[in-house]
């Protein structure tokens, strides 16, 4: 039987058949270029005025320190429009979206998941990351291929 944890770091479901399973993972590998979240901003906002809750380092380093408790449009001066009206779907939907937006002349790829209340099972906010379009995912060839 599998047992369902979460991980505190990135808020996503982890499975694993045992703890001992869990803990053997390979850690990362430092001679690699830094990926998430090391360059790419991720955050949680709270309720329909998208408060933000938490960012990761990279969302520190572009949109300042001291941006937790304020709204994201307040704090993302430059993000589009378009950006906060996906953040206003997932949270009015339930449901994950994604498109391409514009920032500082460089194409990101803005990715939202709704954040539900594990009591109710409502939508209270939005987790979201941004990855740069040259900013490509790092995928590990499986063993034997």
């Amino acid at each position: 039987m599998r047992n369902h944890t979460h991980s505190r770091r990135f808020m996503q479901p982890v499975f694993a058949t045992t703890a001992t399973d869990y803990h053997s993972r390979p850690m990362a590998r430092h001679d690699q270029p830094p990926t998430l979240p090391q360059t790419r901003p991720a955050g949680i906002c709270a309720g329909p005025g998208h408060v933000l809750i938490y960012g990761n380092p990279a969302f520190h380093t572009q949109f300042g320190s001291r941006c937790i408790g304020m709204p994201a449009r307040e704090v993302m001066v430059d993000m589009p429009d378009t950006a906060f009206a996906l953040f206003d779907a997932v949270l009015e939907r339930g449901r994950p979206l994604a498109r391409w937006i514009e920032r500082e002349g460089h194409d990101w790829r803005l990715t939202a998941m709704p954040r539900r209340d594990p009591s109710t099972e409502m939508v209270d906010g939005i987790a979201f990351h941004l990855r740069a379009r040259d900013d490509a995912p790092v995928v590990d060839p499986a063993p034997g291929r």
